[in-house]
């Protein structure tokens, strides 16, 4: 029976790798990435090294191994037979979808009658039925979605990847493909290595290529046509035409809107124009550097529509920098390898539009070396302006337009890209009229505008209240700013009133208020106020101190002063120490005769000023203390002298009267007697 099965075996898997003889581990399947490499390299190691003869690997493919094309030389092995179904398969594949799978290699070797395994030895005869393929170069790896360099270690992860699916399915398993590639692919991805400095096994495919291209094409700043003008100046001796023509098709492989040809068949057409020059890949490579796409810019600039990008630098003086504000509205999008010539004349339109900007504004407003000084320059100027534009726009006549869009300007802090034409021609039309707005009309539009509030000032006052208005108005809400005039005003006019009441009260005083005449004159001056004025007066003098009164109050203020009349009084002085004497001095005026001695020493010894010293208790023992000095140091020897030359009964007549109103003197005399 079990020579029958081995016949039927034998039968139906004729060159299964059961009938060679090898070691014991071979049909283990703990060393598939091994097997695989040496059968690749023919070199066996590990646990496909053996010691016995007939064991050895070698031995088993004697005829095979190290023997070039051996399914020539020996077609009746059962190797050779496995080489040419495996060849017969892979070439089938490759030309007619320029792929084959993995899998299907060895399901293929699978079947009868090679019936493969999951095991070690077949990892083996994979790798060395599949070397030339893999070690010739003329493959890539792919898993459907990414490519790379076909690797003897990208091969024997293949190899191990499909073996062990068969003893541990895994449906997330992606097959992984030999993809082949033809000359003029070959060509493509080794001039385009070399044009652009790329990494050999990170440029494995078309699909990498192209990748590669467009982030290298980002690195070079500027796009890729603006070397058509310096290919002979870079590369002397180079076709220009030729060079032109990949120029063209690098940047259509970058951005590929051709519907009838893909991105495969432009990779071709370039692969196939290096394969008739070889020179070309290093002629690109000298060409495609920053420096010469930033020099090729700079030629397209000058020539681009009489060169007016650069004319309008130079007449704001940019120093050169036009060429890195272009960069900047490359760099603004991330997309800028794409750029085809009518998307890169865009911009630079774009650019001239802002260079135009500056330029008519630094002929209004003055130098500008920017379009970004251009709009600070406009936003500086508005927030300058003292009136709200809501307010004025009625009255702006032709500018009105043009002040409309500062006012918006000044809102946003920026230009929309759409209405930068119009701006332009705004300040073109009517520059001049916001110069003469600005500098000569702005008191007459406030006056006009606020008319209501003004009424009754003079120009010479509605100026002074317009140099008060704040910067920074052109924005302004105009109801909360009529309120700010109309508060400006009020303040102005109480300012007015307040100035006109000091201004009389020197005129009439020669000071400059009743606090000063105070210190002046050394008497509080409500010492001079009739008593049935005094309560009006203390109202005014108040009001005349003051800096915070109410403008009720100057008017009140101003009235009493224009009808007072007590300014005679103030100006006597013999009135003054009169009335002094009348309602400080009382009895001391007896020892107290130099009046403005007395007004010096409570000047002096006295913390209160002169104009509170009415009713001062401070005041008082001041003066009670003075008075005693006097009279201690003479006012009594005066006293006794009066006394003796008195009659006697008089005397005692004044004594007696005295004892009835000063207590103290009576007890003295009781006490005494």
């Amino acid at each position: 029976m079990v020579e029958e099965i081995f016949a039927i075996d034998r039968k139906r898997f004729s060159c299964a790798l059961e009938f060679y003889t090898v070691n014991a581990s071979m049909w283990a399947a703990n060393s598939l990435k091994q097997g695989v490499e040496c059968g690749l390299t023919q070199d066996t190691k590990g646990q496909y090294r053996t010691t016995t003869v007939a064991n050895k690997l070698e031995n088993a493919l004697k005829e095979a191994w190290k023997v070039d094309e051996y399914w020539v030389s020996a077609p009746s092995l059962p190797v050779s037979k496995m080489k040419l179904a495996v060849n017969k398969l892979v070439d089938c594949k490759l030309n007619a979808d320029g792929r084959i799978s993995i899998r299907a290699i060895y399901e293929m070797l699978k079947e009868p009658p090679f019936g493969f395994m999951a095991c070690n030895i077949s990892a083996f005869f994979i790798g060395f039925l599949l070397k030339e393929y893999v070690k010739e170069g003329s493959l890539s790896w792919s898993d459907g979605l990414s490519s790379d360099e076909l690797t003897i270690d990208k091969f024997k992860d293949m190899v191990d990847e499909i073996i062990k699916l068969d003893n541990t399915p895994n449906t997330r398993y992606r097959d992984k493909y030999l993809v082949a590639l033809t000359p003029e692919e070959k060509s493509f991805l080794a001039t385009t290595i070399e044009a652009f400095d790329l990494s050999k096994n990170t440029c494995t495919t078309i699909e990498q290529a192209r990748e590669r291209v467009r982030s290298k094409m980002k690195e070079l700043g500027f796009p890729l046509w603006t070397l058509n003008s310096i290919i002979t100046d870079k590369v002397p001796g180079a076709d220009t035409e030729v060079v032109k023509s990949i120029i063209e098709l690098y940047c259509a492989l970058a951005n590929n809107n051709d519907k009838d040809k893909t991105d495969n068949d432009i990779a071709l057409e370039i692969g196939k124009i290096s394969m008739e020059d070889d020179a070309i890949k290093h002629q690109l490579r000298t060409l495609f550097k920053k420096e010469n796409c930033y020099e090729g810019m700079i030629n397209y600039l000058s020539s681009y529509k009489d060169g007016v990008l650069v004319k309008l630098a130079k007449k704001i003086n940019d120093k050169g920098q036009y060429i890195n504000e272009l960069r900047k509205k490359f760099d603004a999008d991330a997309a800028n390898w794409v750029w085809r010539i009518d998307t890169i004349d865009k911009k630079i339109d774009e650019l001239i539009m802002d260079y135009e900007i500056a330029a008519e504004t630094a002929s209004i407003l003055g130098p500008v070396n920017s379009y970004e000084e251009a709009i600070y320059s406009w936003l500086e100027k508005c927030s300058r302006i003292k009136l709200p534009y809501q307010a004025i726009k009625d009255e702006l006549g032709a500018a009105s337009q043009l002040f409309f869009m500062l006012n918006n300007l000044s809102h946003d802090r920026k230009l929309a890209d759409n209405k930068k034409s119009e701006f332009l021609s705004q300040m073109k039309s009517y520059g001049t009229d916001f110069t003469d707005i600005y500098n000569n009309k702005q008191p007459s539009l406030f006056e006009k505008t606020y008319d209501f509030y003004l009424q009754g000032l003079s120009p010479a006052d509605i100026n002074k209240i317009f140099l008060k208005l704040p910067q920074n108005s052109f924005t302004a809400d105009k109801a909360d700013f009529s309120n700010k005039v109309g508060q400006l005003v009020a303040d102005y006019k109480k300012q007015m009133g307040s100035q006109r009441l000091k201004e009389l009260w020197k005129e009439k005083t020669g000071t400059e208020s009743p606090f000063d005449w105070s210190k002046k004159h050394r008497m509080p001056i409500l010492a001079m106020i009739p008593e049935n004025q005094e309560k009006e007066a203390r109202r005014m003098f108040g009001i005349i101190n003051s800096s915070s009164s109410s403008a009720s109050d100057v008017e009140f203020a101003i009235e009493y002063l224009e009808s007072a009349t007590f300014f005679d009084a103030l100006k006597d002085a013999s009135l003054r120490d009169k009335n002094f004497i009348r309602l400080f001095l009382g009895n001391y005026s007896a020892v107290i005769t130099d009046i403005e001695k007395v007004k010096d020493y409570l000047y002096e010894h006295i913390t209160d000023a002169p104009y509170h010293w009415l009713g001062s208790q401070a005041v008082r023992s001041a003066l009670e203390k003075y008075a005693e000095s006097l009279y201690n140091s003479n006012g009594y020897l005066i006293a006794a002298q009066k006394i003796d030359s008195m009659p006697a009964e008089e005397v005692k007549r004044y004594l007696k009267d005295m004892i009835k109103n000063n207590m103290t003197v009576g007890l003295e005399i009781i006490r005494n007697n």
